[in-house]
């Protein structure tokens, strides 16, 4: 009894279509085919969430294309559906429509009784055989939550037929049985925002049936019986290792990528060395390699380990998306794979992380769990570390004072400040003038360059068969000693943008795995920090007759790195404006003052009230590209923009 195209869905079911259509907080029963999904992830709560996109008829001809509805379910994590492939089909009943920014969904009623049926894709037979299924004799395989959910015949008929339907002009040698449980990690959420220019890179989708699962603890158990299995004390360059280790620090960056610090309590004198602060010194800053406090906030100290014990560890996509949303400080991880090399300075070693090319999608971080071998030797060799700590700090007797030190450091940077403006400097350029110690950067180590060789780097240019070119971007990353000279937006109040704003944010945005269910609303406030600042060298070359400038975003999570604020409403929070007002004046000094009394211009030949008086500060700045919105997709090089952001600075 073969069946060409799925039909209307089963009495008391409603399309996915028809769902999209229904008005908020409409319970709906639905069936489709799944086109996407993520990995389970615990809430802030006790439950589990698990998020997957649907598909039938009324919305795509074809599995992959067209529109979606995405569904997310709570439960406890043993209650969860067990959703492992794209291709599976999943009933799901009295499910809630919700709106979260402008983005309809799917919700499971926690106290309402949402039931979930999924049948494996692997499991759907070709609709030819599916007599025994239209007169109930036999039951399609599936899972249910709750158990014991029976499959109706008109519900197995349309899961069987549907499934046909949308598969049937996918591949069919991606349609595989998977091995084992697989996920997808969420696209990192990187909007193309009409007024910024950001990152273009994203998770693709996966193909039907790819696996996109952490390693199992069995693949853990095998590769520590393996050659590349390797303590800190025994990686070395050109190699690749298995690492289990504790995550210390984390930092994104543009684009997806991710940096993790990292330790298993052994030491490789390769490493950076932590040195612990003495008695005195001030915990503001970051230890060796890491000088400008790079790890973290004034708030938080570096908590070693101290030593040559420590690896940074740069995660590619898709493993850096699959941090972002999984991995936290503290958190024992085993990292598959990782490619140990020198940094930029060739005097210490690094590892990275890069997608896999012979499993394109796998991610290779897996947490361990407390009961796992790897994770109680690695918590051994902790508690013998804080052990020996603990023993010396006695020894030592220290004292800490941070909190009067900062206030000490807050009343010293006003009083510098006032001398400051009351210094009437003459010029604006600051010639001789130090640079600004409120202001700090990473890569203390790493020398400045300047923005006349940012612009021109050599690496830009090549020659292929006699032919030259210039690159349109390269993906570099620079230590560059500046002065602010203008920025934009005019306002401050326009430094912060809603994501819910579609003239702003004009990308669908994806539900975060850590949003709670209360944050499914239609007016959730979300905010983020976005905009621009001109700037210019310190010291202009010898021979300059007028100053080179660049315009450096400042964006997101950069952004929130620098100023120590979340974005808000500054047009309703007047604290938090007043907050990044002073802040930004430590950065540009009276750049904000002069432009709001219109006494400042940027044209050297005009006469002007009063001069700009700010100190120069050492920043970070990436440089990346973007597709243009103009570009010609014909043209390798006229497609792309160059773009120069700030990372890794901040304002103490």
């Amino acid at each position: 009894m073969p069946l060409t195209t799925s039909g209307d869905p089963p009495q008391g079911f409603s399309s996915l279509r028809a769902a999209l259509d229904a008005p908020v907080d409409t319970h709906v029963d639905l069936i489709g085919v799944v086109e996407h999904f993520f990995p389970a992830a615990p809430t802030k709560g006790t439950d589990w969430q698990l998020t997957f996109n649907l598909q039938d008829e009324s919305l795509t001809h074809t599995l992959g294309t067209g529109d979606v509805l995405k569904v997310k379910m709570f439960a406890k994590h043993e209650n969860l559906p067990k959703v492992e492939a794209v291709g599976d089909v999943v009933i799901v009943k009295k499910a809630k429509i919700r709106l979260f920014y402008n983005m309809k969904l799917a919700l499971s009623v926690t106290y309402g009784g949402t039931k979930c049926i999924v049948i494996p894709h692997q499991s759907v037979p070709d609709p030819h055989f599916n007599l025994a299924y239209v007169d109930g004799r036999q039951q399609l395989p599936h899972f249910s939550y709750p158990p014991g959910q029976v499959l109706t015949p008109p519900a197995q008929i349309y899961s069987i037929s549907l499934h046909h339907a949308l598969c049937a002009k996918a591949d069919s040698s991606l349609l595989v049985a998977p091995s084992a449980p697989r996920a997808e990690m969420p696209a990192t959420p990187s909007a193309s925002r009409s007024m910024l220019e950001t990152s273009t890179q994203s998770v693709s989708r996966p193909k039907i049936g790819a696996s996109t699962q952490p390693a199992s603890s069995s693949m853990l158990v095998a590769s520590t019986q393996s050659q590349k299995f390797s303590l800190i004390k025994d990686i070395g360059p050109q190699r690749f290792s298995d690492l289990a280790v504790e995550v210390l620090r984390t930092y994104y960056h543009p684009g997806g990528q991710c940096e993790v610090y990292v330790t298993d309590y052994t030491e490789n004198n390769l490493l950076y060395l932590y040195n612990q602060p003495m008695e005195g010194e001030d915990f503001d800053d970051g230890p060796d390699g890491d000088t400008m406090n790079y790890l973290g906030d004034r708030r938080r100290k570096w908590p070693g380990p101290y030593g040559q014990l420590t690896l940074q560890v740069t995660l590619w996509e898709p493993h850096g998306s699959f941090a972002r949303h999984h991995i936290r400080e503290g958190h024992y991880v085993f990292l598959r794979n990782v490619h140990i090399k020198y940094d930029r300075s060739a005097t210490h070693i690094e590892g990275a992380l890069h997608d896999d090319r012979k499993y394109p999608g796998r991610i290779d971080i897996n947490k361990l769990r407390p009961h796992d071998s790897l994770a109680r030797e690695l918590e051994s060799r902790k508690q013998a570390y804080l052990t020996r700590i603990e023993t010396q700090n006695a020894k030592k007797g220290k004292n800490e004072k941070n909190e009067k030190r900062r206030k000490r450091k807050e009343a010293k940077m006003l009083k510098e400040q006032k001398s400051m403006e009351n210094s009437g400097a003459t010029s604006s350029k600051p010639v001789g003038k130090p640079s600004n110690s409120h202001v700090r950067c990473q890569y203390g180590d790493i020398s400045v360059t300047s923005i006349a060789k940012i612009l021109d780097d050599d690496h830009r240019k090549y020659t292929h068969k006699g032919t030259k070119y210039v690159l349109p971007f390269i993906n570099a990353s620079y230590r560059a000693n500046l002065r602010v000279v203008d920025y934009y937006p005019h306002n401050l109040e326009d430094f912060a943008h809603p994501l819910f704003d579609d003239t702003y944010n004009n990308v669908e945005p994806e539900v975060t795995d850590d949003s709670p269910v209360e944050m499914f609303s239609q007016s959730p406030p979300l905010w983020e920090w976005a905009f621009y600042l001109l700037v210019e060298d310190a010291r202009q070359p010898p021979g300059a007759t007028s100053p080179t400038r660049m315009r450096l975003l400042v964006a997101d999570k950069d952004a929130e790195h620098l100023l120590k604020l979340d974005a808000k409403d500054l047009r309703q929070d007047r604290d938090t404006l007043s907050e990044l007002r002073e802040k930004l004046f430590i950065m540009w000094g009276n750049l904000e003052e002069l432009k709001s009394a219109h006494e400042y211009t940027l044209d050297s030949t005009a006469p002007a009230p009063k001069p700009l008086s700010n100190s120069p500060f050492e920043c970070c700045v990436h440089e990346y590209g973007v597709e243009a919105p103009d570009g010609d997709d014909r043209d390798p090089i006229a497609r792309w923009k160059r773009v120069f952001s700030m990372f890794g600075t901040t304002i103490m």
